[in-house]
């Protein structure tokens, strides 16, 4: 198992930031590598929600269709979200905590895979965090978290 945590302080309130964290289908407007995010059950906003993703892979060199679930949802504090693979389930839980001029989201991986997957996984989960929340801060600190 892979646990890593990244900080980011991100210019938007809590109030503005949950909903478009919680709102999967979002994804697309700020994670690089998925280019689509479709709800196909549940509701959206709400423990059980479950998307399919269209997701690039960078080692198959081709697009790939994701099943993500969100799995908690404690409102306008945090969202945890599901993939489950044939290799490993990873999960991603997103915090938010008031901050000056904005919020802190504090998001933490968990990578649950046999041997050095989930350390292998994990380590380029957190850096793909990283840059994700680069591109998150440039949609919502902008003030275009708005509907797509």
């Amino acid at each position: 198992m892979f646990e890593g945590e990244v900080t980011s302080t991100i210019g938007a309130s809590p109030e503005v930031l949950f909903p478009f964290l919680v709102d999967v289908a979002n994804e697309p407007r700020w994670r690089g590598d998925v280019s689509d995010a479709v709800l196909v059950e549940g509701a959206t906003g709400e423990a059980g929600a479950t998307y399919v993703l269209t997701a690039f892979a960078p080692d198959l060199r081709r697009d790939v269709l994701l099943k993500v679930v969100v799995a908690e949802v404690v409102p306008g504090e945090r969202v945890d979200v599901e993939l489950p693979t044939d290799l490993a389930t990873f999960r991603t839980s997103y915090r938010l905590e008031p901050a000056e001029g904005g919020c802190e989201l504090v998001v933490r991986l968990t990578v649950d895979a046999p041997g050095p997957i989930a350390r292998m996984a994990g380590k380029a989960g957190v850096a793909k965090v990283t840059e994700d929340l680069v591109r998150l801060e440039a949609v919502v600190g902008s003030g275009d978290a708005g509907d797509g």
